[in-house]
């Protein structure tokens, strides 16, 4: 998550919601701590009233999302916990006549489910890739190695994701155009 925000801030973007999964579970805190320390590295104060968490569903995206762009200085960008809650984000944006990767900006967390794939040239999302399907794959092993040698220590894993880019995202109000490189924040 910390590489999808960093995304959006190279984007121009300073005003970017979260929008997580409970934060009771362990992902969802992960997932809230890398959006804060990218933030924290660029800057950038993130207020709570940024940030919303709930149960990882598309109406929970999309009620997130209205909430979030009520306020007094909606967000231009928006990070979600899943895929699942960035099509909640993007109906919501939608309604209001604003267009994923022109007017706003939404990057999510792709666990690559296969009956909800982020795919195509360019993919409708950006999104931060990991397989749920590798993950499970791999604590299966694990498991079984720990069946058969109970005691071999615990071990503990991290897995880098990697970023895709796609439609969703596009320059923020603080990024300006430059003929040589494109476009760069200011």
């Amino acid at each position: 998550m910390a590489d999808a925000t960093s995304h959006l801030i190279r984007l121009g973007h300073r005003r970017i919601a979260l929008v997580n999964g409970l934060e009771r579970m362990d992902f969802a805190k992960r997932r809230r701590t890398g959006f804060c320390h990218a933030l924290q590295q660029a800057g950038l104060h993130q207020e709570t009233h940024q940030i919303r968490s709930g149960d990882m569903s598309e109406p929970n995206g999309y009620a997130a999302a209205i909430d979030l762009m009520a306020g007094q200085t909606p967000p231009r960008a928006f990070v979600a916990s899943s895929i699942v809650l960035a099509l909640g984000v993007r109906r919501a944006a939608e309604e209001r006549g604003l267009r994923p990767g022109r007017d706003i900006s939404i990057v999510c967390f792709d666990d690559e489910i296969s009956y909800l794939p982020n795919r195509g040239a360019p993919p409708p999302f950006t999104a931060v890739r990991s397989s749920v399907r590798s993950a499970g794959q791999r604590c299966a092993e694990l498991l079984i190695r720990q069946i058969e040698t109970p005691q071999t220590p615990l071990p503990e894993e991290l897995w880098e994701a990697e970023l895709v880019l796609g439609a969703s995202t596009g320059q923020g109000p603080f990024a300006r155009r430059s003929k040589k490189h494109g476009f760069q924040t200011v």
